[in-house]
């Protein structure tokens, strides 16, 4: 799924009134498809583009203002080995991967078996999925007898389809921003226009601060090539741990530039 976006300030066009173009597009072979929709509910009435099989508009417009979404190239996702001894947990406790060597990390996750329903031909079916979540994330994989486990920003957040909704009703600019300030959804570009002649961009990102190797630092010890986030990290290493979620204040961000318009 990809998309571009622009916001024109009143004073850039010739009718002075603000302008948004949103122009999401995918692969017609992709799995996320686009469609038009047209959605009533309460006082919300908006107009845009949704994804097939989403519930809520993802970008477009009601009579008051509109915004596009646009993919964004954030690091909010890192791989962490994480190991630990098994001794006093039993091994029948879990449902062990034919390939792991032994239970070095059974101690710090628990199977969870989570029950999902998938449309068939006969209706919907129940299928269980077996999930083994670590403090940062779910162990994806095994490799040189470590479990891998993922962090991605936003992963336990479930609000997303609420946020949609609340940005579909805002009125107005702060009503908007009080939707974006949910922080449900972890990534995107944000372009916004209304009728009152406000534009905006949000570089929007659910990550945690990092800490990043400096030359000759006398207090942190030098950080290794995979500590730099580009490749598996030590989950029991502090120095490679996330910090506090970046705020959404502290994300780059425009609103009524001079210049008189936005773009993603």
């Amino acid at each position: 799924v990809t998309g571009n976006a622009f916001a024109l300030a009143p004073g850039r066009t010739q009718a002075g009134k603000s302008i948004l173009a949103v122009n999401p597009h995918a692969d017609y072979g992709g799995p996320f498809q686009w469609c038009e929709a047209h959605l009533i509910f309460g006082r919300m009435n908006v107009y845009g583009a949704a994804l097939a099989g989403v519930p809520v508009i993802l970008q477009g417009h009601n009579d008051r203002l509109g915004w596009a979404l646009t993919p964004n190239n954030p690091d909010i996702g890192d791989v962490y080995y994480v190991s630990r001894s098994a001794a006093s947990i039993p091994a029948n406790q879990f449902n062990v991967p034919r390939d792991t060597p032994d239970l070095s990390w059974a101690n710090f996750v628990l199977l969870n078996t989570r029950t999902m329903y998938v449309r068939s031909e006969r209706g919907l079916q129940a299928q269980s999925v077996d999930c083994l979540p670590a403090d940062m994330g779910p162990v994806i994989a095994s490799h040189e007898g470590k479990m891998a486990a993922w962090r991605v920003g936003g992963y336990w957040n479930l609000g997303g389809v609420y946020q949609l909704m609340a940005m579909g009703a805002a009125q107005s600019l702060g009503e908007f921003q009080s939707a974006l300030a949910l922080r449900q959804l972890p990534c995107f570009h944000v372009v916004y226009a209304d009728a009152r002649g406000n534009i905006m961009y949000l570089y929007n990102a659910t990550v945690g601060y990092k800490t990043f190797a400096v030359p000759d630092n006398p207090v942190r010890p030098k950080i290794t090539p995979a500590q730099e986030w580009l490749a598996p990290l030590d989950g029991g290493n502090p120095a490679t741990a996330w910090g506090a979620i970046i705020p959404m204040a502290r994300l780059p961000r425009s609103v009524n530039p001079e210049v008189g318009y936005v773009q993603a």
